[in-house]
């Protein structure tokens, strides 16, 4: 008797088991499966700061326009977007669950209403003109580095790290002119200034003197002049630089010296005239 309840109940032990681990199976393929709100050809908004997730962090946001160009891992909830932003070409990875940095145009780059599709076609070929291509021929204008505040300051020092007396490529050897465009600039709270070894702040401050954290984001345009003789018509070259960390303070002389601490360099990009 107890045989035949034992032949019974095993294969319903195995039954049971089997039901186990493919609802299992089921259910993490589900988890991983990626959430694609956008899909290849639309157009979003990207902070390209990636604000943090305290509180009252996304004021710091930097919104620039951009196009999704394609997925990767779109399987996967760690899968996410290729996007191109416009405002320079540069690409941008964002993952799926990041959906802080991504988001729907806003304002007047928002979808038309869907009894208007006509404007909206109009409006989609008008804003889609790639701006890279459209201003390639001119560098933003620096912007104006004037004033004492402490801001004005750090912003001469770190638009001063950028060489504008280069060589240029034409037969009068006239300067490279370069221009620094900030589009972040934010200062941090203070602290001491300590003598060591591989000080994280940089060499020649002064023990006990106050330092500055600041973190910009801004964008450094050479524009070259043309070649004549080689029929070359000169080029623009785009650097973005995001996130750039600085250790500001007073040396011994009292001269302000702003020492890079962090930041991510972009890819240059070359513009022809």
């Amino acid at each position: 008797m107890k045989t035949r309840s034992y032949k019974i109940l095993i294969p319903a032990l195995v039954l049971a088991a089997t039901l186990i681990a493919l609802s299992l199976v089921t259910s993490s393929r589900a988890t991983a499966q990626g959430d694609a709100r956008f899909k290849v050809g639309d157009r979003v908004e990207v902070d390209t700061f990636q604000h943090g997730n305290y509180p009252g962090a996304e004021k710091n946001a930097t919104w620039r326009k951009a196009t999704i160009v394609r997925l990767y891992n779109p399987e996967d909830r760690f899968g996410g977007y290729i996007v191109k932003v416009n405002e320079d070409g540069r690409e941008m990875r964002l993952r799926f669950v990041d959906t802080q940095w991504i988001r729907a145009p806003q304002g007047a780059d928002a979808p038309a209403a869907a009894n208007n599709k006509t404007e909206d076609q109009t409006t989609n070929t008008q804003t889609t003109t790639d701006p890279v291509q459209a201003g390639a021929v001119s560098c933003p204008a620096s912007d104006d580095l004037k004033g004492t505040s402490q801001a004005a300051i750090f912003k001469r020092l770190v638009d001063a790290r950028y060489e504008k007396n280069g060589k240029s490529r034409d037969e009068n050897n006239k300067n490279v002119s370069v221009s620094v465009h900030f589009d972040d600039f934010k200062l941090g709270a203070t602290h001491p200034y300590h003598h060591m070894i591989n000080n994280p702040d940089g060499p020649n401050g002064v023990d006990g003197g106050a330092v500055y954290a600041v973190k910009a984001t801004y964008l450094v345009c050479e524009n070259y002049p043309g070649y004549a003789p080689t029929g070359f018509k000169g080029e623009l070259l785009k650097t973005n630089y995001e996130n750039m960390t600085y250790s500001c303070f007073k040396d011994a002389t009292g001269d302000w010296i702003c020492n890079q601490t962090g930041g991510r360099q972009g890819r240059p990009q070359h513009l022809p005239k």
